[in-house]
């Protein structure tokens, strides 16, 4: 399994902007879902059912904004940590070799020459 750091930091700025939407949402209702005092009528009646449905609507877009809030910076975090740990993976892993490979050059002593006589006769097919 590999993980796309880049593919989690992606989609933490999308959950980020989404809590910023439902921010803006939240604002919305506040500034727009008001009734005046004024109101009379069948309206005026109506204003204890809507002030209660406004608040229920602020609640749950409130809880919404905060697990958005929450998600981006976990999924932030889990992006750091796969860069770092991928980082510190290769490190250690490139520390264990003792470099490129010689392509040119003498072979190195634990490598079997394969101009030598056994190696040449150990291809071939006995009769």
């Amino acid at each position: 399994m590999q993980v796309e750091a880049a593919a989690l930091a992606t989609f933490a700025s999308r959950v980020h902007g989404l809590g910023l939407d439902v921010a803006a949402g939240r604002r919305y209702i506040r500034d727009h879902a008001d009734f005046s005092w004024q109101e009379e009528g069948l309206i005026g009646l109506l204003r204890s059912a809507h002030e209660n449905a406004a608040a229920e609507v602020d609640d749950a877009l409130r809880h919404l904004e905060y697990l958005l809030d929450k998600s981006a910076f976990e999924l932030r975090f889990a992006e750091h940590y796969y860069v770092n740990t991928d980082i510190e993976s290769a490190t250690a892993i490139d520390g264990t070799f003792d470099g490129a490979p010689q392509l040119y050059g003498p072979l190195r002593p634990e490598a079997p020459d394969p101009y030598s006589r056994r190696c040449r006769g150990a291809n071939r097919r006995r009769t």
